[in-house]
């Protein structure tokens, strides 16, 4: 999970077990560092963050942090418009083993030119 103190321009990324890993995202390339806090806030996120997705095909689970709690802030299906990159190749890996976007409700079920695309994008 990527954690960003935009009043800072700081990041990090953690592991769902909170712990710092490499890979940070642009925009902010100074890290931010760690502490149990961040490691038991990004812990609590990575718990929760299943339950709010929940049959979803994907989906990226937005945490405010505020006061020292942790709030549900945004449930975004597009992030970066489709267009962010990370960074780090393990990482890039990882999620694109996670998530298959032929195997999606949407592309199985849906119609439509947007759908079409999808479909034709993978044709061999």
């Amino acid at each position: 999970m990527w954690v960003v103190d935009k009043s800072s321009g700081h990041s990090l990324t953690l592991d769902a077990g909170g712990r710092q890993i490499d890979g940070w995202g642009a925009g902010y390339e100074a890290r931010l560092p760690w502490s149990e806090t961040i490691g038991q806030l990004g812990r609590a996120a990575a718990s929760l963050a299943p339950r709010l997705a929940a049959e979803l095909d994907y989906v990226r689970v937005d945490f405010l942090v505020a006061r020292g709690g942790l709030y549900a802030g945004e449930l975004t299906f597009y992030p970066a418009a489709g267009f962010d990159r990370w960074y780090n190749p393990e990482m890039a890996g990882r999620l694109e083993a996670a998530w298959d976007i032929r195997q999606s409700w949407f592309v199985k079920t849906g119609s439509g030119p947007y759908v079409e695309a999808l479909r034709l994008a993978w044709q061999p």
